[in-house]
């Protein structure tokens, strides 16, 4: 299977027709307007790239990379969860390594993102 691939790569439209090749390692999280199509790709480096996939597609695709949907509108990548906090009320959120965006966390979400990060 291409996903157990070290190679394995995300395309991503880019402008004028180009076509980037992301590889999961160097994403930290997608988010989407609240539809859930036209993500931004935050990485590593801080750069961003925008495509029109749907949130969902990058879900499935990226689900054997260790990525878990935190909320509805934000996909994270688990290696780069750097501290989970209190956040509104009895909300929690996140934040990534690279990012100072705080990225809120699902109710539904919680109990199965401490189970992936073993807290």
């Amino acid at each position: 299977r291409p996903e157990q691939d070290d190679e394995f790569r995300i395309a991503v439209s880019g402008s004028r027709r180009h076509t980037l090749l992301l590889s999961p390692n160097d994403i930290t999280y997608i988010d989407s307007e609240g539809s859930g199509k036209r993500c931004v790709i935050h990485m590593l480096s801080g750069e961003t790239y925008n495509d029109n996939t749907a949130l969902g597609i990058y879900e499935e695709r990226l689900r054997s990379r260790r990525f878990y949907r935190i909320h509805k509108t934000c996909l994270v990548h688990l290696k780069y969860v750097q501290d989970i906090f209190p956040w509104s009320g009895s909300d929690f959120a996140l934040r990534v390594r690279g990012s100072s965006a705080e990225l809120p966390i699902g109710r539904d979400r919680l109990k199965g993102l401490r189970a992936c990060l073993h807290i």
